[in-house]
């Protein structure tokens, strides 16, 4: 579910749908659903700002989401992405400690 069916792929850290990417997107999904957010840009509201704002979500993934659902013509900018999603083992089962 997570992963969108790109299990083979999240293994390259290279691929666009690389872990640290389909991480980001399930986020996004879950912080922005679609049917919400295609309501919204269906009455109007289509200032990426004011929409980040009203979900609490940076712009550029708000431009981001906006491009994954195809409601804006022009991709982001891509820069830098960082995957806000780091998997860490929890303190009290890391080696060493009991």
């Amino acid at each position: 579910i997570i992963d969108g069916g790109h299990t083979a792929k999240a293994r390259h850290a290279d691929s666009r749908t690389g872990s640290e990417g389909l991480c980001t997107d399930f986020a996004l999904s879950v912080l922005i659903p679609a049917p919400w957010l295609r309501a919204d840009w269906q009455t109007g509201q289509r200032n990426v700002s004011t929409l980040a704002e009203r979900y609490q979500v940076p712009a550029q993934d708000m431009a981001h989401r906006l491009s994954v659902l195809g409601l804006s013509p022009h991709p982001p900018p891509r820069r830098g992405r960082r995957a806000r999603c780091h998997w860490q083992t929890h303190p009290s089962t890391r080696k060493g400690r009991k």
